[in-house]
């Protein structure tokens, strides 16, 4: 019963988590890359490299990132004097779960900002002359002409990230195999080990429907 109600609370720091962070981040990412910068045109033609990525890779990447001993994330932050050592990212109980979702986000926030660029040059130009010349500064343009004017894509695509977040298997499978103990283990982890490792396909279907 233990097991079963910190799986279930796994799912929703897990799903809430990363979808919040994820929309904040291609959000953010969009309003900074829909911009004519040079060298911007590049960038979001790479940013669809960890989409396009396996979830196995995604995932193994990662894993030998947080890696204690030799990954470059304990080894920067040692460098730069935040560690005295490396840290156990995903054997912790407390940064195992988060550590995935660092995973996922990294994974699906680009899609998600290229998505919303689509959206802003979607924008009929002539709104923001006009909010200029009525003395529009920069915030005001955002908040008053380019979020509703993709609020429609912020939905469709908030919702889908969020499908794609609870729905995951493979990078929570892969980078902790839902440890320690069962302190990063999600629904559909939880649902795959009761039905296909164990056998129990009676537990395993009441879980689905939760």
């Amino acid at each position: 019963r233990r097991e079963t109600t910190t799986v279930i609370l796994n799912s929703l720091k897990f799903n809430l988590v990363g979808a919040a962070l994820t929309i904040l981040l291609g959000l953010g990412a969009a309003l900074i890359l829909s911009e004519k910068i040079k060298g911007f045109r590049f960038i979001r033609g790479t940013m669809l490299m960890p989409w396009v990525m396996p979830g196995v890779i995604v995932a193994g990447v990662w894993k030998w990132m947080l890696n204690s001993n030799s990954g470059i994330i304990n080894q920067l932050l040692v460098d730069i004097g935040i560690l005295n050592e490396g840290f156990a990212w995903l054997g912790n109980i407390n940064t195992a779960l988060f550590s995935v979702n660092a995973a996922i986000i990294w994974r699906l926030f680009p899609i998600f900002a290229l998505v919303m660029i689509a959206g802003i040059h979607g924008i009929d130009e002539q709104l923001y002359e006009s909010a200029r010349i009525d003395g529009a500064n920069k915030w005001q343009e955002i908040w008053f002409i380019t979020l509703p004017g993709i609020k429609n894509q912020i939905l469709t695509m908030s919702v889908l990230c969020l499908i794609w977040i609870s729905n995951n298997l493979v990078l929570v499978n892969v980078m902790t195999d839902g440890g320690p103990i069962y302190y990063s283990s999600t629904l559909p982890l939880f649902i795959y080990k009761l039905g296909i490792q164990f056998g129990n396909l009676s537990q395993a279907s009441a879980a689905t429907m939760i």
